[in-house]
């Protein structure tokens, strides 16, 4: 079978199940979430992906699943769409610290430090014991030439990784 057909078949499944629970009084976004980690159990990022893009449609606002769509973009190289994601995440959740250093990590990864530092800096504003993100904004900080400042960051990060 092709990949396509089992794209579309997919697609079917997902939409019976949600027909499905919607008829027996389940929540729709709680079964897509539910299936959209079976899927990345099984590690069917493909399918995880295009699941979890359903129950994000359903509920716009919620963050648990925009959190694992966010990680599975930048797993497959979908940086832009993680990068999207994640600013819309924070028009409704603007100090979820989760996504503040996915979207700090993800500008990193593109080599924008100017946006990567602007994220980090407000994800260590909201979670001051963040280490990673402390880790992550001493090494953009580095990137930037910024060497006074990413010694302080990168002092603090390393009390926390001495524990």
């Amino acid at each position: 079978m092709r990949s396509y057909h089992r794209l579309g078949l997919i697609c079917l499944i997902v939409s019976l199940a949600h027909v499905c629970a919607a008829a027996e009084g389940e929540d729709p976004y709680a079964l897509l979430a539910r299936e959209g980690r079976e899927a990345i159990v099984r590690g069917d990022d493909g399918a995880a992906i295009q699941i979890l893009e359903t129950a994000f449609a359903l509920e716009p606002t919620r963050v648990e699943v925009a959190l694992y769509l966010i990680q599975l973009y930048r797993k497959v190289g979908r940086n832009t769409d993680a990068v999207d994601l994640s600013r819309q995440v924070l028009e409704y959740h603007p100090e979820n610290v989760a996504t503040l250093y996915l979207l700090g990590a993800t500008y990193a990864r593109l080599h924008d430090a100017p946006a990567a530092v602007a994220a980090l800096e407000e994800a260590c504003r909201v979670d001051t014991n963040h280490a990673d993100a402390h880790l992550l904004l001493g090494q953009e900080c580095v990137t930037l030439g910024e060497f006074d400042k990413a010694i302080t960051v990168l002092t603090r990060a390393k009390e926390w990784w001495a524990d």
